[in-house]
């Protein structure tokens, strides 16, 4: 038996007393995380983003406009990939395309102490029309001993996959791209629950004493499908921007030059004396 109470059930405070609970946790912790703990403990909240997390507002936000839900893929469009390289740690890969509405996160693989062959075999297995190459973080250029002196990239490309290296950048650089593309991106409920529960949980770490944050966000499962990601936001954070359009002008308000020249206006200027 499981039963669910909130504040308004039980009636146990008044309504300034939870105001005023809700003002001091938004004065320590800021608007999001404040007012995310404060419906965790008052109104049982499973919806709230995570203390401290770096993207849970903006999962949540999508759930809010639907835009996590069942059957994205779409068979006429290409696929696109975006790789976190790991062997003792996990590697990640997240299959997206691109559509007319957003960028659409259709599926997601993760394993560890796996090979390059048995990652390319899972590409092949999917059976998705690829783009021309699959984008990869910059350590995929480095020549690793295990694999006699070459990188990731010139193994994949011996192996008939073409990898693009994305160039190196700082953390928060990554975290603004990503924070960026999230409003245009749905994600499929199913083939990617584990990269939305791990994007809703990569976190900075909290220290009680202090009452400040990390700098970074802590490394562990959630960071591999968060590195990921994050090159979608890195190779993405401008598609679907349309430039403004210029405002309709009517013909009384065309000049000659223009209306008889267009674009190829001869470059003189003329005096009135």
């Amino acid at each position: 038996y499981a039963e669910r109470l909130t504040v308004d059930d039980t009636n146990i405070f008044t309504p300034k007393q939870l105001e005023d609970e809700r003002r001091e946790l938004v004065e320590l912790f800021g608007d999001t995380v404040g007012d995310g703990l404060f419906r965790q403990e008052y109104y049982s909240s499973f919806d709230a983003a995570v203390m401290g997390t770096v993207y849970g507002e903006w999962l949540e936000k999508a759930e809010k406009d639907r835009r996590i839900r069942s059957n994205l893929y779409d068979a006429e469009l290409i696929v696109y990939t975006a790789w976190d390289l790991g062997y003792d740690d996990s590697t990640v890969i997240i299959f997206y395309q691109i559509s007319h509405d957003g960028i659409r996160v259709i599926d997601c693989y993760a394993d560890s102490l796996q090979d390059i062959k048995h990652y390319f075999d899972v590409l092949y297995a999917k059976g998705y029309k690829y783009a021309p190459a699959h984008y990869v973080p910059h350590d995929a250029a480095n020549k690793t001993l295990q694999a006699g002196g070459r990188s990731i990239v010139q193994q994949a490309y011996e192996l008939g996959v073409k990898m693009k290296v994305i160039p190196a950048t700082s953390q928060s650089n990554q975290q603004a791209a990503l924070r960026k593309t999230l409003p245009k991106m749905y994600f499929d409920q199913d083939k990617c629950s584990k990269l939305i529960k791990a994007l809703k949980n990569y976190r900075y770490k909290y220290d009680e004493k202090l009452k400040i944050f990390s700098k970074e966000p802590i490394h562990d499962e959630n960071s591999h499908y968060a590195d990921a990601a994050e090159i979608i936001g890195i190779t993405n954070q401008n598609v679907l921007e349309v430039s403004k359009q210029q405002k309709p002008r009517f013909l009384n308000e065309i000049t000659a030059d223009e209306l008889f020249w267009g674009d190829n206006q001869p470059k003189m200027r003329i005096t009135r004396i």
